[in-house]
Order: C-alpha cells, then structure tokens, then sequence
C-alpha cells in the first residue's frame, strides 16, 4: 500500500445541506424554520425561562430566605488540632501563634466536633458546635463563648506614621481621628512610603507592613 492509496471511509465525507433551494430537498421554502414570526428571524431568540409573556415559573414560586450581603466569615478549626496547643486557655491570641488561624478579615473563630480532646481546656472563642462542647466538658474543660467581635479597621502604616505619638496604638489614632470611636482593633498595611520609625501597637500587621517598619527602625507590639 501506497500513501496515495490511503482514502477516507466510505461515508466519512458528505456534502453540506443546502437549505431553501426548492421543495425536492425536504428544506425549501422555510428553510427548516418553520412560518414567519419571531424564530424564524435570526437573532429571534428567547431565554429559557421566557413563556410567551405570562409570568414565568421563577417569579411565581414564593421567595424563601435570602443572602446576607455581609455575611459572618468565621476560622473553622477542628477539635483536633487543639492537642499540639499547650496554653490552657484557647483563645484567639492562643490559635494564632499555634498556625491554626491566618488573615484579618474574620469575624470570629468557630471550633468543629471533627476529633477527640483528652485534656481539661478552656476554649475562649465566638461559637462552638455542639459536638466539640460536648467533647470538651466530657474531657473536664469548659466553653466560654465571647461577643462577636467587629472586623479590624485597615490603617496605612505610612500615614499612621506622620503623627507625632511615638507609640501608634488605638488610642493615638482615635485622637487623631483616623479611626472612629466604635472600632476596637486595627490593622495596619502598607500603602504609602515608611520613613519614619515608630511602635505599632495594634491588633494585627500585614507583611509588607511588618517589613516596611523593621526596614526603618521600628517596632511591633501585636495585641490580642
């Protein structure tokens, strides 16, 4: 056999369809298309849901619940990574040096039933399942839920900076009204240039922040 000899399979190539070229193809006259009106136009087409008009099935089934817009973001940890930590009190300040919690924009931290805990703790969070409650009283620890704390407010370590406050903590800020009397936490990031060496007292600092501070001098007191 010869490359020249190789063919395609019988039936492998067919001729294109040519519509509108007569009733003795099957497809004149409408094409395939059906009588005039909206579908046989191109671009005549509709959504799926539309129904001629009439109200259609989404809009006459009633609503039930909706989404929040801002809803609650928690830092789900399970039961079992409480074992490696040695502090008797789980806190947040506790889970955050232990690895278990990372980012800011939390509104709390929330404990899972996943797991077993052999030792007496006392676990200081914003919500428990009540799985891990049982778990944790049955190991002879306690739970001791706190208020929902708000999310820290985003501060620009460059600007936070240009006061004259040697030490940047909460307090300095709401005097200088960079921060509103209802938040009580902050975070810092960087934006701007650091010139100036200062101590950030504050909740939580990001990492371009943290090395934009040590590069000139200052210093960070992280508060829990």
């Amino acid at each position: 056999m010869k490359l020249s000899d190789i063919r395609a399979p019988k039936g492998a190539n067919r001729d294109r369809k040519r519509i509108g070229r007569g009733y003795g193809s099957g497809q004149g006259q409408t094409a395939g298309k059906g009588h005039k009106g909206q579908r046989a136009r191109s671009g005549g087409k509709m959504r799926a849901s539309f129904e001629g008009g009439q109200m259609p099935l989404h809009r006459r089934l009633p609503k039930f619940g909706f989404t929040p817009k801002f809803p609650k973001v928690y830092a789900e940890v399970k039961l079992s990574a409480l074992i490696d930590i040695q502090a008797d009190v789980i806190d947040l300040k506790a889970l955050t040096e232990a690895g278990l919690i990372r980012g800011t924009k939390l509104d709390g931290v929330k404990i899972l039933g996943n797991g077993e805990i052999e030792r007496a703790v006392t676990v200081r969070v914003e919500k428990v399942t009540d799985g891990a409650r049982r778990k944790i009283e049955a190991a002879g620890g306690k739970v001791e839920l706190i208020e929902l704390s708000p999310r820290p407010m985003w501060i620009d370590a460059a600007r936070a900076a240009k006061l004259k406050d040697e030490v940047i903590d909460i307090d300095a800020l709401k005097r200088a009204r960079l921060v509103p009397e209802g938040v009580t936490r902050v975070h810092i990031v960087k934006r701007g240039i650091l010139k100036t060496a200062k101590t950030f007292r504050v909740f939580s600092v990001s990492r371009q922040a943290r090395r934009a501070i040590e590069a000139v001098g200052g210093k960070i007191e992280e508060i829990r």
